[in-house]
Formats: structure tokens, sequence, C-alpha cells
């Protein structure tokens, strides 16, 4: 049972394992109905937000077999160094993860690399992210950092929503 005595609606729980092993430890991804008990569970504790992402496996596909519609869903579009850019990738990316998680809009659309704002790319990446805030499609924007000098770049160049850092209040 989960026992939670902070603010509820501040915490998110991460859907990683409901799509992919994960972790240094190797954890096995959970199956689909493990996957919807702690679903029920989060619910039932008044936990509404969950985080996942394009790269985490089936993870989207999980949560949309799942039904979460009544969850606030942060997905990740992941690292686009490594594809061609064009301007609308970041508009079919992120349609393609409503699709998978089987709805209209979501709460949170991040970048999970840093770098990809401050790439040759950078202000068409961040202008097709409010884009996508703008059509009321997502109601939060931001990227994913990994360090202070990363947040501190972050807040002085662009007006974003959210900074997910990789931090375990356990």
């Amino acid at each position: 049972h989960l026992m939670i005595s902070m603010n509820k609606n501040k915490i998110s729980i991460g859907t990683v394992l409901f799509g992919m092993n994960y972790g240094v430890s190797g954890s096995k991804k959970t199956s689909l109905n493990n996957s919807n008990e702690i679903i029920n569970i989060a619910k039932k504790n008044g936990i509404y937000f969950l985080d996942t992402a394009v790269n985490y496996g089936s993870s989207e596909e999980v949560l949309g077999k799942i039904g979460v519609e009544e969850m606030n869903i942060t997905s990740k579009i992941p690292n686009l160094s490594s594809i061609k850019y064009s301007k609308n990738l970041i508009n079919n990316i992120f349609h393609e993860s409503l699709n998978r998680l089987n709805l209209k809009s979501i709460y949170g659309l991040l970048l999970h690399s840093f770098d990809d704002l401050f790439g040759e790319n950078g202000k068409d990446i961040y202008n097709s992210l409010l884009l996508l805030k703008k059509q009321n499609l997502v109601t939060k924007i931001g990227v994913s950092v990994y360090n202070v000098d990363q947040i501190k770049k972050e807040i002085n160049n662009y007006q974003i929503d959210i900074i997910q850092c990789p931090f375990n209040i356990f």
C-alpha cells in the first residue's frame, strides 16, 4: 500500500518500467495488470501525475491501453541530435505520442535533451513547443536537465514551465 504524507498533488510517478527493463539493478518491465494496479493505487491515494517518454519502450502504449484520461501525463521528446530535423518534427513526434497514449492532450511536454534547445534548431524547437501549448494540446512545456549550470542557462534563455531534474526524494 502506498503511503504518502506530503502534498500528493505534487508527486509524479515515473512509468519507464511500464514499457521496458530499466535501471542499474536490471528491474524487469511491469506487466500490464501490475501497471494498471499501480495507476489505480495512485488514484486512490490522490496521485494524478504520471511521467513517461517516447523512448520508454512501450510505456505510452501501456498507458493508452489502461486509459489515463483523468491523469496529468507528462511525456518527453527524445534526444533530437540523431534525428534529421524538419519544421514538423516536434509536431509529428508529439502527435504519435498522443495516439499511443490514446489522449487528445497532455499536461506536460518536455525535451529529453537540454542540448536540443541550444543547437542550430533550438529556437525552432522551442517555437514548436510553444505552438503546441498555444493550441491547448499541452498545458506546460519544459526540459530535462542534469546539473545547475543547465538550469541557469535554461531560465536565462527560454520561458519554460517545467524543469525536470533526476532526483529521488526517497
